[in-house]
């Protein structure tokens, strides 16, 4: 509890009378209930010339992951590699534009890490933690 709502990690129980009494386990904040684990994804690691990676879960029943890379200098930037560390994909596809490139990995089991490598040699490591439909854009320099 923080000011008198709940924050952090921990269990609520339900107890009824007429039901079968249940437990939800998680993270909250603010007194929201934010999900199994305190962060939905978190960027592990990106090499130096990855100017930055935002990522948004965009819905939480969802298994596809969604990748734009783009550059804000010239040229197209793909992903050449992906080293997955945990959890299992069923097949992926990438679109080239004419300045980014979009990569959709499709059918995702959770929780999700990997090293996802670019064409430039440059890496991301990116863990996915909470199952859902997530876009993620990258810009390399």
């Amino acid at each position: 509890m923080k000011k008198g709502l709940r924050d952090g990690k921990g269990e609520m129980h339900f107890y009824s009378v007429s039901m079968k009494d249940s437990v939800v386990t998680g993270f909250w904040k603010k007194d929201k209930f934010q999900g199994l684990f305190e962060k939905a994804y978190e960027v592990k690691a990106m090499s130096s010339r990855i100017s930055k990676i935002n990522c948004r879960l965009s819905d939480n029943q969802g298994k596809d992951i969604i990748i734009n890379v783009s550059s804000i200098t010239s040229g197209v930037f793909t992903i050449s590699d992906i080293n997955v560390i945990n959890g299992t994909f069923y097949q992926n596809n990438t679109q080239t534009l004419t300045n980014a490139s979009v990569l959709r990995i499709q059918q995702v089991t959770f929780p999700f890490r990997a090293i996802f490598t670019f064409n430039t040699g440059e890496t991301a490591e990116i863990l996915f933690n909470e199952k859902g439909n997530y876009d993620v854009d990258v810009q390399l320099m």
